[in-house]
């Protein structure tokens, strides 16, 4: 209360979180810096506050998305850190958090985290969770190619479908609709890469 009667922070009751004065955090920055091994234990020791935060909101919530616009530096400094986390930790946190990030093609300020959260994702999961790790990976590519960067696009893609289709052929009910997902993102990968014929063959598949 003393902080907030003096200006220097201004607490939201609504969403229970604090904010800083912008010379607050750069006198603490100035005075007490951390070293880089100190700065990525206290963002490790966050991650379940700031999953408990998330999941207090229903999954894609509109106004969620301006809160974490505003919050997108905190963010993305819990996302880096998450692979060098428990994995327990870091996987609640970033599922919690992608719950609420919408599509890579339905925003532009979020895009850059949306990709950061899947690949993050793709380093803490189990080397053994194949069917996640096939969705992951187009999902991942599907943002890269949101942000224009369709040759690394294609790399992760294609990896996903050599590992859908080797799932798809063992149970073909259950895994075929995200194989034939997984060739159309291929397709419209190609199809940006002005690789046409390519592109033809994987919507063809995909039908």
């Amino acid at each position: 209360m003393a902080l907030q009667e003096a200006a220097l922070a201004d607490y939201d009751p609504s969403n229970q979180l604090w904010h800083w004065h912008a010379t607050v955090a750069e006198y603490a920055n100035s005075h007490f810096r951390l070293s880089e091994d100190e700065r990525r234990a206290g963002l490790i020791a966050l991650l379940s506050a700031w999953t408990k935060w998330l999941k207090r909101f229903p999954d894609g919530m509109g106004k969620m998305l301006f809160w974490m616009e505003e919050m997108r530096s905190n963010l993305e400094a819990e996302v880096a850190v998450c692979p060098m986390a428990k994995n327990e930790e870091a996987w609640a946190f970033l599922d919690a958090l992608d719950a609420q990030l919408p599509s890579p093609d339905r925003t532009i300020m979020l895009r850059e985290m949306v990709a950061d959260v899947w690949e993050a994702k793709l380093k803490v999961l189990p080397a053994d969770e194949e069917e996640k790790r096939a969705i992951l990976l187009d999902n991942y590519g599907g943002a890269l190619i949101a942000l224009g960067q369709c040759e690394d696009a294609l790399k992760l893609i294609q990896e996903s479908l050599d590992i859908q289709r080797q799932l798809a052929q063992v149970n073909p009910q259950k895994f075929l609709p995200d194989l034939a997902r997984i060739l159309s993102n291929l397709g419209e990968c190609y199809s940006r890469l002005g690789r046409r014929e390519d592109a033809l063959k994987m919507a063809e598949g995909a039908i």
